[in-house]
């Protein structure tokens, strides 16, 4: 079943009215103690809020009660983390169910449908969990300067890197060739026949990989000293570069500084 808090919440209004429609003796007063101002703004003053079918159905429970049972309803709102016996008891259940995995008997079910929301939720979990499968279950050769780089604590992965820095088009598929080493380099173009050999015009007999161009090539040893001033000796290794976020737009300065590479 899925479901927001702020829904779950409101169905704990309907179960509360259940309780009271059912009690014996008959009660003529009914107050229901909740910490969830939201729940409590939706079941006063219903508007267009997630969850429509449960808010309904709660708030025809609410008003049975006083139509059939000539009861008294008052909501009141509780402060939570307050020490209040039944509401930290109700906290506790609250966590209980949440970390079950769905087959404790002693759970109620729930006869509503999936949110929308929730279901869109859970989809994408379900896509991020079965990538994360997929990345891990892939040779370790694959892929290895990827891996290398978003293994590194602090580094984002993924699309949160791309949406956390302002790039343009051109900019975004430079980074992403540069982290994969998919890159005119000599040591990818000469894997393809492209290039004489895998190493650097340097004299330094060095493998021309990404990893040297960024930090070792003493060709842009004057764009490098810039490119050190911001981001700190301790910033000049690969992973930071092409990882962490607040160094993604100095790495691609430095790279158009040097012109070195065409795309």
């Amino acid at each position: 079943m899925s479901l927001s808090v702020y829904t779950a919440e409101v169905a704990a209004f309907g179960i509360a009215a259940d309780i009271a429609i059912n009690s014996q003796p008959s009660f003529t007063k009914c107050i229901i103690y909740a910490n969830s101002q939201a729940a409590i703004r939706g079941v006063n003053s219903p508007n267009k809020q997630s969850g429509q079918e449960i808010l309904i159905s709660t708030i025809h429970k609410i008003q049975s009660l006083v139509t059939t049972r000539n009861m008294t309803i008052k909501i009141e709102w509780v402060p939570g983390h307050e020490n209040i016996c039944g509401n930290e008891e109700a906290d506790k259940a609250a966590k209980e169910a949440a970390q079950s995995k769905g087959d404790d008997v002693n759970i109620p079910r729930s006869t509503y449908r999936p949110l929308k929301s929730a279901r869109s939720i859970n989809i994408k979990r379900e896509i991020a969990d079965d990538w994360d499968q997929a990345w891990q279950s892939q040779a370790p050769r694959d892929a290895k300067q990827l891996r290398r780089i978003t293994s590194e604590p602090y580094t984002v992965r993924g699309s949160k890197l791309y949406n956390a820095v302002t790039l343009t088009r051109h900019e975004v598929a430079q980074l992403a060739r540069l982290r994969t080493g998919h890159c005119s380099l000599n040591q990818y173009l000469h894997r393809f026949g492209h290039s004489e050999s895998p190493r650097c015009k340097c004299d330094s007999g060095a493998i021309e990989s990404v990893e040297h161009f960024l930090l070792h090539c003493s060709k842009y040893d004057k764009q490098r000293s810039r490119l050190v001033r911001k981001v700190g000796v301790g910033g000049m290794w690969m992973e930071k570069l092409l990882g962490y976020q607040s160094m993604i737009r100095h790495t691609l300065e430095y790279v158009q500084e040097t012109g070195r590479l065409t795309f």
